[in-house]
């Protein structure tokens, strides 16, 4: 038996010579959530990374976002229509009798 160039010894050995690197895992990637994303990324920020109030604020921001497209919103999904969506329902709100301002998200590419 001859190991290949740049192979793992260990996998090598323990593959009886087929493998030369650990197997990869072509298993898709779980699917997240808008639920889960807000989830982790308060969970993230609440060990000190961001004041309290940020992220109080962060927290009132993504329940917006939610309410306009669900808790269980699959985030690989999102749109630029989806971002408008919830821009367009955001500006129909009032605050203290006045409309919200509403700025058309255009400009922005997802990828």
């Amino acid at each position: 038996m001859e190991l290949p160039p740049g192979a793992d010894v260990g996998t090598f050995l323990l593959s009886d010579g087929k493998l030369s690197g650990a197997p990869v895992d072509k298993r898709p990637p779980k699917a997240l959530s808008l639920g889960a994303l807000r989830d982790l990324y308060l969970a993230v920020h609440a060990d000190g990374a961001m004041e309290s109030n940020s992220l109080c604020t962060v927290g009132i921001h993504l329940r917006h976002v939610i309410a306009t497209l669900g808790v269980s919103f699959r985030i690989e999904s999102l749109t630029l229509d989806d971002l408008q969506r919830h821009i367009d329902r955001r500006a129909r709100k009032r605050y203290r009798g006045k409309p919200l301002s509403a700025v058309k998200f255009c400009s922005v590419q997802l990828r």
